[in-house]
This record gives C-alpha cells, sequence and structure tokens, in this order.
C-alpha cells in the first residue's frame, strides 16, 4: 500500500488527490522536478516500501481507496505484512487500533474441516507434536504423574503418610529384587481401547473411547517407545498384548458386562481398531503379539510357553492399566516366581489415586518398580548375546 506525505503543509494525502497516476513509479529526482511545476510540493513515499509493481497483490490502488490517518500507532509495522481478503481484515479504523494486531491466515481450501490444523485453537494446540502440548498442560495444572528420585525409587509422599511409612517399613517390605539376569520386555495393552485415537483430555476422549486413559496414555507413550527401542536394540524379546475382539453376542465379554455399562459400544462404535496397537509402538517383525481374553496376560495364553522357551528369568513390564491388567500380571508373574519389574513412567491409569497406589502395593510386595533411565542402562549393560537362537539340528 502506497502513501503520499505532503512535507511543505504538514500533512498527509491520498496517493491519487490530484496527483498523476504514474507519479508513484517515477524516480527522486523526477518527483522533485515534476513538484517544482507544481508549486514545490514534494511527495515522496514511505521509506522502506516497495513500488506497486513490484507487489501487485499487496500494494494495488484498488484495496486501499481510503484516506490515511494522521497518526500511525506505535508499533504498527505494514511494511512485511500481506494483504488478507478484505471479508478477513478487522473492520476498525486504523487510529482505534492498539499495537500491531497479528491477523489470522486465511484458511487453505485443501484443509478439511476435521483436518486437526483447521479446528479452534484449542483443539490444534491439543493435537500437535502427538500430545506433548497436551501433556505440559496437565503437568502444569497437576504436577507429573510419577516422579523417580535420584536413588531410582519412586516419589509416593503424594499418597502415603506418616503413619503407612512406619508400618510398611517396620514390617520389612519394599526390598529390592533386582532385575534378574534373562530379562523380556512386556508391553500390555497399549491400544486404542486405552489411549485413544488422538491426544485430547480424558473426559472428550472416553466419550469416544470408554476404556481411555486420556492425558496419562499420551504422556507414557514416548517413554515406552524408549524401552521398546532400547529392548530390539540389545536383543531383549519384546512381548506385545492386546485384547481380543469383541464377538457381537458379546460372549466373550464375561462378567466384564456386569462392571461397565457402555461394554456393548466396544463391538457397535469400534468394531476393527480398539484393540489395534498404537501406531507409535507398533510391533516389528520378531516381536510376539499375545491376544488375552483377561487381565493378565498369563491367563488362558500362551505366554508361559514361550518364556520356557526362552529361558528368560525375569520380566519387565510397561502399559496399561496399572490397576489392572499390570497389576494382574505382575501377581501372575510374581506366583510363578519371575522377577518382576514395573517402568513407573511407562505405566499408566485413567485414575491419579488408582495409579500411584497400585504401584506402591507391587514396589512393597510384588515387583521392583523402577525408572526409565535405569531400565534402558540395564538393558544397554547385558550380553550383546543372551538371547542368541542355536541352530537347529538336521535329522
Amino acid at each position: 500500500m502506497v502513501r503520499a506525505r505532503v512535507h511543505r503543509q504538514g500533512r498527509r494525502r491520498r496517493r491519487d488527490d490530484g496527483l498523476p497516476d504514474h507519479h508513484q513509479h517515477l524516480g527522486r529526482r523526477q518527483r522533485r522536478a515534476e513538484a517544482d511545476d507544481r508549486g514545490g510540493q514534494v511527495v515522496r513515499r514511505e521509506r522502506g516500501r516497495a513500488d506497486a509493481q513490484d507487489h501487485p497483490a499487496r500494494d494495488h490502488p484498488a484495496h486501499h481507496d481510503r484516506a490515511a490517518p494522521r497518526h500511525r500507532p506505535c508499533g504498527h509495522r505494514d511494511r512485511d505484512r500481506r494483504v488478507l481478503h478484505r471479508d478477513r481484515r478487522s473492520r476498525r479504523a486504523h487510529h482505534h487500533r492498539g499495537p500491531a494486531l497479528r491477523h489470522r491466515r486465511p484458511v487453505r481450501p485443501d484443509r478439511r474441516p476435521d483436518d486437526p490444523r483447521h479446528r479452534p485453537d484449542e483443539a490444534r494446540r491439543l493435537a500437535g507434536g502427538q500430545g506433548r502440548a497436551l501433556v505440559l498442560e496437565r503437568q502444569r495444572r497437576e504436577g507429573p504423574v510419577t516422579t523417580v528420585l535420584p536413588d531410582g525409587r519412586v516419589d509416593f509422599s503424594a499418597i502415603l503418610d506418616e503413619r503407612d511409612a512406619a508400618v510398611f517399613a517396620a514390617a520389612g517390605y519394599g526390598e529390592r529384587a533386582g532385575f534378574g539376569r534373562k530379562p523380556v520386555l512386556v508391553v500390555i495393552d497399549v491400544n486404542h481401547n486405552f489411549c485413544g485415537d488422538r491426544p485430547e483430555p480424558i473426559l472428550d476422549s472416553i466419550r469416544r473411547w470408554r476404556n481411555s486413559c486420556g492425558e496419562a496414555a499420551w504422556e507414557a507413550l514416548p517413554h515406552v517407545a524408549a524401552l521398546i527401542d532400547s529392548a530390539r536394540a540389545n536383543g531383549i524379546p519384546v512381548i506385545y498384548s492386546t485384547g481380543e475382539d469383541p464377538r457381537p453376542d458379546g460372549l466373550n465379554s464375561g462378567r466384564w458386562a456386569d462392571k461397565n455399562r457402555r461394554r456393548a459400544e466396544d463391538s457397535e462404535a469400534h468394531p476393527a481398531g480398539v484393540n489395534e496397537i498404537m501406531p507409535q509402538i507398533a510391533p516389528e517383525a520378531g516381536d510376539v503379539v499375545i491376544r488375552k481374553p483377561k487381565p493378565s496376560v498369563f491367563y488362558a495364553s500362551p505366554l508361559q510357553s514361550y518364556l520356557v522357551e526362552l529361558g528368560a528369568d525375569s520380566l519387565v513390564l510397561c502399559g496399561t492399566t496399572t490397576s489392572g491388567c499390570v497389576r494382574a500380571t505382575v501377581l501372575d508373574g510374581f506366583s510363578n516366581n519371575y522377577r518382576m519389574s514395573v517402568v513407573a513412567e511407562a505405566t499408566f491409569d485413567r485414575g491419579r489415586v488408582s495409579h500411584l497406589v497400585n504401584l506402591f502395593d507391587m514396589d512393597q510386595k510384588y515387583a521392583d518398580v523402577v525408572g526409565v533411565e535405569a531400565t534402558t542402562a540395564f538393558f544397554d549393560g547385558l550380553p550383546a548375546d543372551l538371547y542368541r537362537v542355536p541352530a537347529t539340528k538336521e535329522s
């Protein structure tokens, strides 16, 4: 946009107010020569502005046919702005504005209304960066779900008072069992059923995915991925579990149907995707996937036979939910004399209290609750040929 300034009379005037149309394209000397012919009026553009012919979309006179205001607000910069569609421009006069306002960019026509980049600002913020903004907001509001102390233990002060701490200490609970010599990583039920299909607050997510853990799931996902990457890099077997697909008649629901009034939604709303493992941690060739009918990965599954074949003596668990399937698997593994470890940051639950209480109880009696850093360091220190499969003998 080109504006004219008349120095001699001390006022601004419109570009087309009695001046020839070609005047804006003249050089400095030519403008002075014409100004002398017009009685000494020296007309020049604002410094730093480009010619209209260089930026016709920005400076075309048709879009700027109003008189310029007498004063430009402090901090208002025009030179690098692009002209938006006139319907998207502020309708207030310039002299009513404060400092420069950032205009919203025009919506690109190739973006669908359901595209996360086309949602309102709040939803777009929550959908960005695989839920990082959502997680940071929840942490600012509530603090971290779990805090690992410098000694590698988890801080349970939020739920543990002096009386209970004294009781467990006097009874001798809470000793460390250790990782074992041949661990297997078990990733429990990290699927759409418990994570949803996009990062969003838990109450929004469970409207569509009744078992969703909301923000807690998306906070744990990067830690789960880090454990899987470390296990694969060190040749440690990775075993996933997920649920059985629901039957239309609900026969395999069992007593789940008695405890949740929304059980039928699993087959009606999400017939194909409810038990799909999250793409951020998708299984690869060589990984084992177990579809389980009940909370424990051991129940009615081939897990025990796989562990015997591998010669494993310990399990490292992550996933969900802490109070349900993780705890049930810990109890069965403990009952079968496996050393059990639960990685705190990579385990999650829909309830904050149930998550912490069950971590504490397992840490006292059935498993070592450990941090991601200590676990990956343990994986890195294992022999490279720990799970080397011997060659098959020919008969």
